[in-house]
């Protein structure tokens, strides 16, 4: 193998990560967690005396970056000249609903933790995508790799304790709202691995000789599509199916100025009476993390 074709995936991870850069970037400014605090006076006077921002709640930011998802996942079914696959239109529309699930965990955590909390545990992966790199016999992470990754995860975890490390032992911590973001960001790597062996399995030939003549750029393609639709469909069932989500959506009574109004056409939703800033910055979160 030359050294071109060898590295030729470094391009499109650094693009992808910069890409997630960004949305956390915009969803720690969009989701207003200063109304959660680690039970301190301190911090509760904090804060009380700074001044409220607009922001938007975690299910809006999820609808948003469903719609552009599905919006996505059937232009690229229409467009695409996609390989017909058995069980790869199931597997695929199942994973886009394991992606879903996970970016909604995360986004809820934003609600409960800072971004210096959450930004480290999204490392957590690496070490639970072991069993897949044993699965498959692929190359695993080095142990050089394992050791840094160990080291960012607890470096994220000494913020949400304020350096107790003891805290994460006791039954009131976890029930707090620090531990619960931490738990969502655990929920949504565990799902993300989820979402990758399902990926590897849809889009790897070497993973499955069921359809060893198509080749994987076109695998990745179909995967792509149908992945986003099923995100698209999962975020929409649960709008219907649960009111509480429903009602996320809306926001608190002094953000319902946040809503989604069909413009005369009814070809495509736009945002009225919310600030140009607020929601640029809301679109761009959710397409630079589901667009992908």
């Amino acid at each position: 193998m030359s050294s071109s074709s060898s590295s030729s995936w470094l391009p499109p991870v650094l693009l992808s990560t910069s890409c997630w850069a960004l949305s956390d970037i915009c969803c720690d400014h969009l989701i207003d967690a200063s109304g959660h605090t680690m039970n301190g006076e301190g911090d509760a006077k904090v804060a009380l005396s700074s001044p409220p921002k607009p922001s938007v709640s975690p299910e809006f930011m999820a609808l948003v970056g469903a719609v552009l998802s599905l919006a996505s996942g059937l232009a690229g079914l229409a467009l695409l000249p996609l390989p017909e696959v058995p069980s790869l239109e199931g597997l695929a529309t199942l994973a886009g609903v394991l992606h879903f699930l996970s970016y909604y965990c995360l986004l809820r955590a934003y609600s409960e933790i800072p971004s210096t909390v959450i930004t480290p545990l999204l490392q957590l992966s690496a070490l639970l995508m072991l069993p897949l790199h044993a699965i498959t016999g692929t190359k695993p992470i080095s142990p050089l790799t394992i050791m840094a990754t160990v080291v960012t995860t607890v470096g994220g975890l000494l913020p949400a304790v304020r350096g107790d490390i003891t805290l994460l032992v006791q039954p009131g911590f976890w029930c707090g709202d620090r531990g619960m973001g931490v738990s969502l960001c655990i929920l949504s790597e565990v799902l993300s691995v989820a979402y990758n062996i399902l990926m590897h399995f849809c889009t790897h030939t070497s993973a499955t000789s069921g359809y060893p003549s198509v080749e994987d750029s076109l695998l990745s393609s179909a995967f792509a599509a149908y992945s986003r639709c099923g995100n698209g469909l999962c975020a929409l069932s649960l709008v219907l199916m649960v009111p509480s989500i429903r009602y996320g959506m809306v926001g608190p009574r002094a953000e319902r100025r946040l809503m989604l109004v069909q413009d005369a056409t009814a070809k495509s939703p736009s945002l009225r009476r919310v600030r140009v800033r607020l929601g640029f910055k809301c679109l761009a979160g959710a397409l630079l993390s589901q667009g992908l």
